[in-house]
């Protein structure tokens, strides 16, 4: 990674800083960022190098290559909620922290092309059973550059709410190039398995010859106490709901207003 943006580059030092307490210098109270309070010394440039080294080999050493994909991103795809908090391989947060949709994805993207974003828990209902694993959390294709809210969504966001005694979740965003824009109402991707359970982005990305995927970046949650979501419930690790189950059960975002219907 030759390059880090501000984004990243914040996402970077937070996660060094979070431990002792200096988010503060970071974010500003309301979760906004306050950039002057980042300045170009050498502890910055060092968080930089410390960054541009823990791009690829993190997806190995977690198991990421091979569970979900076969190459490590060459790119940081940046992810920010808005409680203020970033994605940066293999934080730990928690369901609280990312319930809601992140306020900013964004990652080195040509404004002329189109992009595949995905989200995927690579342990459900548990590392040691994934049974339902990949569980698909988030899917949008079409995206214009970066432009994550002018895509076609073909399933709509969920945070993080591991059962109980089911120990650590991954929890994987990609960024894949399309060669070109994929009609979301065609009978061939109807017909594919766009359910939540076991839905192998790896497939996807095989069927619309996405190739490997140009970006991403991934995060942890264990069990806690239950989050408002109606969506899904993982409130046991034998028994939950699953939203849009049906292959062809290709469903929106309702809480925003650059909302597309297919």
């Amino acid at each position: 990674m030759d390059h880090l943006s501000p984004v990243a580059l914040i996402a970077c030092v937070s996660a060094v800083l979070i431990s002792s307490g200096f988010v503060q210098l970071c974010f500003g109270q309301q979760g906004n960022f306050n950039l002057t309070s980042i300045n170009s010394t050498s502890a910055v440039q060092s968080m930089r190098a410390m960054c541009a080294g823990n791009g690829s080999n993190v997806f190995e050493r977690n198991c990421i290559v091979p569970d979900l994909i076969d190459v490590s991103p060459p790119d940081i795809l940046e992810v920010l909620y808005p409680t203020g908090i970033t994605v940066m391989y293999g934080n730990e947060m928690t369901a609280h922290m990312v319930q809601n949709p992140p306020a900013l994805v964004a990652w080195k993207a040509d404004p002329c092309k189109f992009y595949t974003l995905s989200k995927s828990d690579l342990d459900t209902p548990s590392r040691a059973n994934p049974t339902r694993s990949p569980l698909k959390h988030w899917l949008v294709i079409n995206i214009p550059g970066r432009n994550v809210d002018k895509g076609d969504i073909l399933g709509t966001y969920f945070g993080a709410n591991p059962a109980d005694g089911t120990g650590p979740h991954r929890y994987v965003f990609l960024a894949f190039l399309q060669n070109s824009k994929i009609d979301a109402t065609d009978s061939f991707i109807q017909s594919l398995n766009l359910s939540r359970m076991n839905f192998e982005i790896r497939d996807f990305a095989r069927n619309f010859s996405l190739g490997n995927p140009v970006a991403g970046n991934f995060y942890v949650a264990q069990f806690q106490l239950p989050v408002n979501n109606s969506s899904m419930d993982h409130t046991n690790s034998s028994s939950f709901a699953l939203p849009d189950s049906a292959s062809s059960n290709m469903t929106r975002l309702s809480n925003s207003n650059n909302t597309h219907t297919i």
